[in-house]
């Protein structure tokens, strides 16, 4: 169990902060605010 669960709980992680730097990355070049985090609202 650990030999699964533990790398995926890794993986998981790092494609959290991989995404949120991305966003990040993003909003500066777009001049946004830092602010702004999530999926937009309809």
């Amino acid at each position: 169990m650990r030999d699964v669960y533990l790398p995926l709980s890794r993986l998981l992680n790092l494609y959290v902060q991989a995404t949120s730097g991305l966003r990040g990355a993003l909003n500066t070049f777009l001049g946004e605010s830092a602010e702004q985090r999530g999926t937009p609202s309809s």
